[in-house]
């Protein structure tokens, strides 16, 4: 999928704020990964639960100093009352947050709620290469509990946004966001229009009104390797079976 030209085009961030310049080594993502995958296997309890826990590193090779800091945290669910864990990656500039990707575990899936990248700091891949860490941990989890795990990102409305998830590998969840999806990409430029926090909107742009709000829930599978793994057996066994007919 690829939005249309006129959506991205309207979607692209514009800001008076000077943006820092940073030379980030090869090795950048293997850091962040590295790290928080040791966060996984070194912050459980003796007897396997999870607990708060927090880590913050500094990073290696990067022009300006950035410290990583991944923390995990247990707190009260303000829709459901119960208690959930909520996951933080976040890139720091002498304490500063400079990007932030926040996870929370509900329902037994992990949701995407909320993505910051200070102004500065912007068009560098900063929020892709989070993301790509926050995953990694979920494949920590995956590959622990050997089955797949599955990412949400819920009431999307926003066109940047949901260009860039896609990008990433995040579908439409439903039969029902889908049919949304496929509507945003038929109808005609005229017909469509973005409001002040490029959230997406059909018709008239004077005439705002929840029933023509866009919003769709993404999710991405994060696979088992075990699952992976156990799959390409029973392909090679299929194959080789073929091979003997």
């Amino acid at each position: 999928m690829k939005l249309p030209n006129h959506l991205i085009q309207r979607a692209k961030a514009v800001s008076d704020i000077p943006e820092i310049e940073i030379i980030f080594p090869a090795d950048f993502e293997e850091q962040l990964a590295g790290i928080t995958k040791s966060f996984y296997s070194e912050s459980k309890l003796p007897d396997g639960t999870l607990a708060d826990c927090s880590r913050k590193r500094g990073l290696m090779n990067v022009s300006i100093p950035i410290d990583f800091e991944v923390k995990r945290s247990f707190r009260q669910d303000n829709l459901s009352e119960n208690q959930i864990e909520e996951m933080r990656f976040e890139l720091k500039n002498h304490n500063e947050t400079i990007a932030s990707i926040v996870l929370v575990k509900r329902d037994g899936k992990f949701v995407l709620v909320h993505r910051l990248i200070d102004p500065q700091y912007r068009s560098k891949g900063l929020g892709t290469k989070l993301l790509r860490t926050a995953e990694a941990y979920i494949e920590c989890i995956a590959k622990e509990a050997k089955e797949d795990q599955i990412i949400s990102a819920v009431a999307i409305d926003q066109a940047d946004v949901l260009n860039w998830l896609y990008q990433q590998g995040y579908r439409a969840a439903s039969d029902e966001d889908g049919s949304v999806l496929a509507r945003l990409l038929e109808v005609h430029e005229d017909e469509v229009f973005l409001d002040y926090r490029k959230a997406i909107f059909f018709g008239d742009p004077n005439m705002l009104g929840t029933e023509r709000a866009f919003r769709i829930d993404l999710q991405k599978r994060i696979e088992s390797p075990h699952l992976q793994k156990s799959i390409g057996k029973i392909r090679e066994v299929v194959h080789d079976s073929l091979n003997a007919i």
